[in-house]
């Protein structure tokens, strides 16, 4: 009896203390920048980003001159900016040729009108659409102008050994004629050198001018949201350097450094003050307030510039945030995102 008994208090050591190993590990996962000893890849390099939609993105009106005289066919059927069309006569759509092609090889002129699958704020509705002909194009139209996706210059703030999972921008890509759209989610980054920058001044903000080679695709991007771009990389790691993961709580005003490319691809440091750490015990977007230091990036650039949006920013030795947004009034300062917030995704 005492033999099972000894097996049993056995047998429950054993399991407390295999939940608590299960456990950290839980916590581990969950909460990388909490514990401020995870390495990551260090970024700071350009990267070529499209973002895609799931469908096709309805951005304005156009007019459409016909025999009876101008229609808007879009406009009569209550399409709205910002709908996103996922099917039209029961066809996918992918992209902007499913529409022509439909359009020019599937629409009986006989028919009354088409059935247009769209989505609206998240819900799926359908409506009715006739399309007309453009007299000088001899062709049907639906009185839109639409895309299919977005694409950009950004910078890669960290890559996760175990997983190569990357993490960049610092914010949301949108579209700047829809900017409370959240409808390009899915896509990839591309190879990128930068070949010039417009310097930023006073009300005006510079930015970084990139070449984007789509000939070197280096990984999907898989989320999009307030705290960055998300996703997995596929280029060697080798060049980059591994950097010790801190957190929010760590981060004190004074030096620090961002990392950062002005010219080709090869990231480099320069000197930042840390003015502001406002401290968030909750998922929120400018945590940092930040100015440039360093007077050869100044001069180069005049400071933060758009393209440099994911720089990473390090105090102390380890990746602390990322650079997010300039102030437009002053380009020598802007915001960072804490880390936090990041790696999390």
């Amino acid at each position: 009896m005492a033999r099972k008994k000894h097996i049993l208090a056995l047998i429950t050591i054993i399991f407390f203390v295999s939940f608590l190993l299960f456990f950290q590990i839980i916590q581990h996962d969950t909460a990388l920048a909490e514990k401020g000893s995870t390495k990551v890849y260090l970024g700071g390099n350009p990267i070529g980003v499209v973002a895609r939609a799931d469908g096709v993105v309805v951005t304005d009106y156009v007019d459409v001159m016909t025999e009876s005289g101008v229609r808007c066919p879009a406009k009569e059927a209550g399409l709205n900016v910002g709908d996103i069309i996922k099917q039209l006569n029961s066809q996918k759509i992918n992209g902007l040729s499913d529409i022509r092609n439909i359009l020019k090889y599937n629409y009986d002129s006989k028919s009354a009108s088409m059935e247009i699958n769209i989505e609206r704020n998240g819900s799926n509705l359908q409506l009715s659409i006739k399309p007309c002909v453009d007299i000088s194009l001899n062709e049907y139209k639906l009185g839109i102008m639409a895309k299919d996706d977005i694409s950009g210059v950004g910078t890669i703030t960290y890559i996760i050994p175990s997983n190569n999972r990357f993490g960049g921008l610092g914010h949301r890509i949108y579209d700047n004629k829809m900017p409370k759209l959240h409808v390009y989610n899915k896509g990839n980054i591309y190879g990128c050198a930068i070949i010039g920058v417009v310097k930023g001044s006073n009300s005006k903000a510079g930015e970084l001018r990139g070449h984007i080679n789509k000939k070197n695709n280096m990984g999907i991007l898989e989320k999009n949201n307030e705290y960055g771009i998300f996703g997995y990389i596929n280029a060697s790691n080798q060049k980059y350097p591994l950097v010790e993961l801190g957190n929010r709580k760590s981060v004190r005003p004074g030096k620090a450094y961002i990392y950062t490319s002005i010219d080709g691809d090869t990231p480099e440091k320069y000197e930042i003050e840390i003015i502001k750490a406002i401290p968030q015990e909750n998922p929120a977007a400018k945590g940092l307030v930040i100015r440039i230091t360093d007077g050869e990036l100044v001069n180069k650039s005049g400071g933060i510039v758009q393209g440099m949006s994911g720089s990473p920013i390090v105090q102390n030795g380890k990746l602390v945030g990322a650079v997010t947004h300039v102030f437009i009034n002053d380009p020598t300062k802007g915001y960072g995102v804490y880390i936090d917030w990041m790696i999390n995704n």
